[in-house]
């Protein structure tokens, strides 16, 4: 068993097809998620990718495309402020892609799980990270978050541009536990935008789908790192029971919804699903569930990001009263205020000059 698992971590594209008794380009179509495929070759070819534990060589492809998708930086004086600087400046525009994930990444269950916890750990989002990820989506991986109201057209959509880079719309009038779990799910979809182009997803009605449970798995994950949720259920469990109102805590906690705790506690294997399904629906839950989150209360979630850069915006002079005034929906007799309660102002302010390191 040992030699076969030694045999499994240099699997090839070939012994993919030998095992699957099919050409190498219908092993590398399945691993593309292409569409010249049938359903029931498809399967075939998978089950072998499992067996063998195939991944794709990321080297391999790299010497293909022509594109090692790899930064390297050669600096001098890293001591002193401005090469320390600049490296900085380098390492913190490069950080939404320092992560590529590939079709394989996110095979099973498992590997989604496993995509979770290493983008939770470069990520460094602590044990809380609902808590952390909206500034660190917005201030690290510079992902343009805006807050409207969508009504009837979902809790929120992503896109992702070249020149632009990615941005999130989320339906501001969700709740801040469901906005946690949406921000998640769509970062999931950030990660993936190149390895499955929009305009394939929308003609795979299938691989939409299952990207949309894989994306739920990887928000529940994310935002529930098992190791933190086993402590904090431990820390309540009595007579290897829990009640309602400590699962609204927990849940409460980790800042997602009772729903997104009860079906991850199910993954983790801690109850099983049928419970969490009944849990869901049980009207004691759902009264305990309310007044706790009632009695919180909370306020409307807003852009810092995009705040920031219109208020420089205003002050610079590339964007008027008037129109700044209509971006934020205020009269433009209330800038002013609504500049000071977020610690802004429009004015330029007395320059200085820097001294060159």
């Amino acid at each position: 068993e040992l030699v076969l698992a030694a045999d499994h971590v240099h699997s090839t594209l070939r012994d993919v097809a030998e095992l699957a008794g099919v050409s190498t380009k219908t092993v590398s179509r399945v691993v593309n998620h292409q569409n010249e495929i049938s359903e029931a070759t498809r399967q075939r070819v998978q089950a072998a990718i499992d067996q063998l534990d195939y991944r794709p060589n990321i080297l391999a492809r790299s010497l293909i495309h022509q594109r090692s998708k790899t930064l390297a930086v050669i600096a001098w004086g890293i001591d002193y402020y401005g090469p320390s600087r600049t490296v900085k400046g380098i390492e913190q525009e490069a950080s939404s892609w320092l992560l590529t994930v590939t079709p394989a990444d996110i095979r099973t269950d498992s590997r989604v799980d496993s995509l979770a916890a290493r983008v939770g750990n470069m990520l460094d989002l602590g044990s809380r990270p609902a808590l952390v990820l909206p500034k660190v989506m917005e201030q690290t991986l510079r992902i343009k978050i805006l807050y409207v109201q969508l009504s009837d057209f979902g809790s929120a959509a992503s896109t992702g541009h070249p020149t632009f880079g990615a941005a999130i719309v989320v339906n501001n009038e969700e709740a801040p536990w469901r906005i946690n779990f949406t921000l998640a799910h769509e970062l999931f979809h950030i990660l993936t935008w190149d390895t499955f182009p929009a305009s394939e997803i929308e003609q795979n009605e299938a691989l939409f789908k299952d990207l949309e449970k894989k994306a739920e798995r990887f928000a529940s994950t994310l935002l529930l790192p098992e190791q933190e949720v086993r402590q904090e259920l431990n820390n309540r469990i009595a007579d290897q029971k829990l009640s309602f109102s400590d699962v609204v805590d927990v849940a409460r906690e980790f800042g997602v919804s009772t729903q997104a705790l009860l079906y991850r506690m199910a993954n983790m294997r801690l109850i099983p699903w049928e419970t969490a399904d009944d849990a869901k629906s049980n009207d004691e839950l759902i009264m305990i569930d309310r007044r706790i989150r009632r009695d919180a209360g909370y306020e409307a979630p807003e852009s810092e990001r995009f705040i920031l850069l219109a208020a420089k915006c205003l002050r610079k002079g590339l964007l008027s009263r008037g129109k700044f005034a209509e971006l934020f929906e205020i009269d433009r007799s209330d800038i002013d205020d609504f500049l000071e309660y977020r610690g802004l102002t429009e004015a330029e302010g007395v320059s200085f000059e820097i001294v060159a390191a």
